[in-house]
C-alpha cells in the first residue's frame, strides 16, 4: 500500500542543478519521481550489501563462467562472508 507523506528536502546547488537537468532531459517526470527512484536505488543497495541488482547479476554470470573451484562450499561461504564484512 502506498501512502502519501510530505517531505521537505534541502540540497546544495550542484544537486539542485543535476535534478533540474535530469527532469529537463525527461529522465524523470518530476522531482517526486526522481527522489522516489533515488530512494529505491538506495534501498536496493542497502538490501544487497552495497550492490545493485545489475552488479549482483554480473557477478553471478561471471561466477558461472569461471572454472569450478577446488574449495568446499563452507570455505567459499567463509570467504564470501569475510569479503562482505571485511
Amino acid at each position: 500500500m502506498t501512502r502519501a507523506i510530505t517531505v521537505q528536502l534541502q540540497v546544495d546547488d550542484e544537486i539542485d542543478s543535476a535534478m533540474h537537468q535530469a527532469i529537463a532531459a525527461h529522465e524523470f517526470a518530476s522531482t517526486q519521481a526522481l527522489v522516489e527512484q533515488a530512494l529505491l536505488d538506495w534501498k536496493e543497495r542497502r538490501d544487497n550489501n552495497g550492490y545493485s541488482r545489475a552488479e549482483l547479476e554480473a557477478e553471478i554470470a561471471q561466477g558461472l563462467q569461471s572454472p569450478p573451484s577446488s574449495l568446499s562450499l563452507p570455505e567459499i561461504m567463509a570467504r564470501a562472508r569475510a569479503r562482505l564484512h571485511g
